[in-house]
């Protein structure tokens, strides 16, 4: 399933030139699946992407003090993916 994902990903990146090297792409990350997923694939993708990009993982927290963001902390790290809240 991954692999599919990574391989449409890079399609329409490709296709509609969405990523210059050097750029540095901005991913809001709820926590939900769409969000989470999303955030994989590029991270993936610039592994084997030919154009050279950061990424950084943000989310808002709407109620701060009671949501536990730690598991986003967590992939975030294990990616080396910088992490704002």
């Amino acid at each position: 399933m991954l692999q599919r994902i990574l391989s449409l990903t890079r399609k329409c990146i490709a296709e509609y030139k969405m990523i210059k090297s050097g750029d540095v792409i901005g991913v809001g990350v709820s926590g939900g699946k769409d969000s989470v997923i999303t955030l994989l694939a590029l991270s993936e993708l610039r592994r084997f992407y030919t154009e050279d990009f950061e990424i950084k993982a943000i989310t808002i927290d709407s109620d701060p003090g009671k949501n536990d963001f730690s598991e986003i902390k967590k992939l975030c790290s294990e990616h080396n993916i910088e992490y704002s809240i």
